[in-house]
């Protein structure tokens, strides 16, 4: 995401103000494939289906327990043709959501929610789907995924909340996403 691009140009920057070579900078650069749970991408598949091509992607951003978290991993998607599922919900600990709804509404073609908060998700995106827990979100965006046939799909885990209400730590929850991804997905 442009994030990425932004701290790759302030080391790159730091790098010139130290007079520091390149040469192990921009090689390490390119070769960074991220954290896990932090907008890491999980599943990338191509489908044929009816003749079509299909291209899904499944990132898991679990480590996004807030809303300027979740926003910054929503910015990410400006290609108006990119077919974009939202999985969010938790405890929000009691941080009003109501700044989430315009990116949620630039970015987000369907939201599914789950956890203590899912009410408050639903009260901002009255068209989102409630599910009880992880394994029914992934199901949840295979049947939206079916029914949409958008050529490039994602499907996005970024809560915007923490996980305890569900899960021991953030760590747990993108396990169980990556794990039901695995187990679903073809």
């Amino acid at each position: 995401g442009v994030h990425n691009h932004i701290n790759a140009m302030i080391v790159l920057a730091l790098c010139d103000q130290l007079s520091l070579e390149r040469s192990l900078t921009v090689p390490a650069i390119c070769n960074y494939t991220g954290l896990a749970h932090r907008f890491e991408v999980i599943k990338q598949s191509v489908i044929k289906h009816d003749g079509e091509v299909l291209k899904q992607t499944w990132i898991n951003d679990s480590k996004a327990t807030n809303i300027g978290a979740c926003q910054a991993a929503l910015s990410c998607f400006v290609n108006p043709d990119e077919y974009l599922i939202l999985i969010a919900g938790g405890d929000a600990k009691g941080v009003d959501l109501l700044p989430l709804k315009t990116s949620i509404e630039k970015h987000v073609d369907q939201l599914i929610v789950m956890g203590k908060d899912a009410p408050k998700f639903m009260e901002l995106v009255p068209s989102a789907i409630l599910v009880k827990n992880i394994q029914e979100a992934v199901a949840s965006s295979l049947l939206v995924l079916q029914k949409s046939h958008a050529a490039n799909a994602t499907v996005l885990l970024s809560p915007a909340c923490a996980s305890l209400d569900m899960f021991a730590n953030y760590q747990e929850r993108g396990e169980v996403f990556t794990a039901a991804v695995h187990e679903q997905v073809a």
